[in-house]
């Protein structure tokens, strides 16, 4: 699962995007990111994303990430 830190980066980002298209009418991509599980096995020092508690409960299943 991503930070909140780094969320509040993303929802930055998608603001800045959609106000250079509405106000100064200029065309950006949109960023998005879209987590499908909060599981890594990389186990990266830096990073917040690894755990040892593996909760499947919480993973978006297939056919829900297609009706989305």
């Amino acid at each position: 699962m991503a930070s909140y830190s780094s969320k509040i980066i993303n929802a930055l980002k998608v603001f800045k995007s959609l106000y250079a298209i509405k106000l100064l009418k200029t065309r950006i991509p949109v960023y998005c990111e879209w987590e499908l599980t909060n599981f890594c096995n990389m186990s990266c020092y830096f990073c917040s994303t690894y755990t040892n508690d593996r909760n499947a409960a919480n993973d978006i299943s297939e056919e829900r990430a297609n009706e989305i």
